[in-house]
């Protein structure tokens, strides 16, 4: 197990998670929890992603700077239809709600 990233907040480390996933790499967020914690813990706590399995490391380097690069980009526009289901997903997301397939606009 090793660390790979260490998150701004909550929320992106659990996308970060749920992108690496996709790819099947098993990964857990630790220190998510130490926000409530504050007022006795150093201000700079911050939630890491850790690989679970080290032959993973590597790969979810290369899928953590794509991860990074999409989310400087922010939010696209517009409506998109899932390429597994075609079913139509509102701009905000980047998984299909109904069968979890990845949006590739």
């Amino acid at each position: 197990m090793q660390r790979l990233y260490e998150a701004r907040n909550s929320w992106e480390a659990r996308l970060l998670i749920d992108h690496l996933a996709q790819y099947h790499i098993r990964a857990e967020v630790f220190g998510e929890l130490l926000n409530g914690a504050a007022g006795e813990l150093c201000a700079m706590a911050y939630p890491g992603v850790w690989v679970m399995d080290n032959d993973d490391l590597e790969r979810a380097k290369v899928l953590l700077q794509e991860f990074l690069a999409r989310e400087a980009l922010g939010p696209k526009s517009g409506a998109w239809l899932c390429p597994s289901c075609k079913a139509e997903v509102d701009s905000g997301f980047e998984l299909c709600w109904q069968c979890g397939a990845l949006r590739r606009e």
